[in-house]
């Protein structure tokens, strides 16, 4: 083979080497791409995004957020200014649930029994009869996930007017300390002056910050994902630790202070 072959090879063999130097480096652009887009879309499936609809000291406030991971993004300045600042940082911090799933913040008990009629100090409620009605009358059960996809891990508690139903540690009384992702609380009787009122507290012996849910007749109050409500500088998914169920008379603050 002459030189002038052999140069005509080499220039072929260079030109094959450099296209698939070239198609090398196109995949790995597309690899690094599409790896992108799966992790774009992998942290965008991880923010869910809800409303939130609250009050605190006689102040309404609607308010779009985002559950990014374990945390919830306030996207309101104003109101997550005031959560950050002063609402998270209260030491007995009062989160009453309405039926209607609006929420109102309290700075402490005295407050909320002021304001609701609501009366969330342990050493002042009793088992007693407040109700005519006998049987079964009120239903509170707690899930383990959200949305009530676990019917298997569940804690139910049923209540009568004269019986109250409590735990003030429920991983000694029911192995669910710190479970709890979703609940439902339901008003069983037909006496429309009385309604099924769980408080739920975020450490045991009935101490810390508190969670109450109230049902009335024909609405059962439905968390699906504890997530979504605020407590302190978290929220209120897998913080149960210990609670009070009971039957109660139906007071003002049954009534939600908005309208939406």
């Amino acid at each position: 083979m002459n030189f002038k072959s052999l140069f005509v090879l080499g220039a072929v063999l260079c030109g094959f080497a450099s296209c698939e130097s070239s198609l090398d480096e196109d995949n790995l652009m597309l690899s690094n791409s599409t790896q992108e887009n799966v992790e774009t879309k992998s942290l965008e499936g991880e923010s869910q995004s809800f409303t939130l609809y609250a009050s605190y000291k006689g102040m309404d406030y609607t308010v779009s957020c985002e559950r990014r991971n374990d945390s919830i993004i306030y996207l309101d300045e104003t109101f997550r200014n005031l959560y950050e600042k002063e609402i998270s940082k209260l030491p007995n911090l009062v989160t009453v649930v309405h039926p209607d799933g609006f929420i109102e913040f309290f700075d402490s008990d005295e407050d909320a029994e002021r304001k609701l009629g609501i009366n969330a100090s342990e050493n002042q409620r009793s088992m007693r009869a407040v109700s005519p009605e006998v049987g079964l009358l009120g239903k509170l059960i707690l899930y383990d996930d959200d949305s009530f996809t676990n019917t298997k891990d569940v804690r139910t508690f049923w209540i009568t007017a004269s019986e109250s139903e409590k735990s003030s540690h429920l991983k000694d009384s029911d192995s669910f300390n710190d479970k709890t992702s979703a609940l439902k609380v339901e008003y069983l009787g037909k006496n429309e002056n009385y309604c099924a009122v769980l408080i739920a507290y975020k450490d045991d012996n009935y101490r810390g910050s508190k969670l109450i849910c109230i049902a009335t007749k024909g609405k059962t109050h439905s968390d699906s994902n504890l997530d979504n409500v605020p407590c302190g500088d978290d929220s209120w998914g897998d913080k149960i630790t210990s609670f009070t169920f009971s039957i109660e008379e139906v007071g003002k603050y049954t009534q939600s202070p908005h309208s939406r």
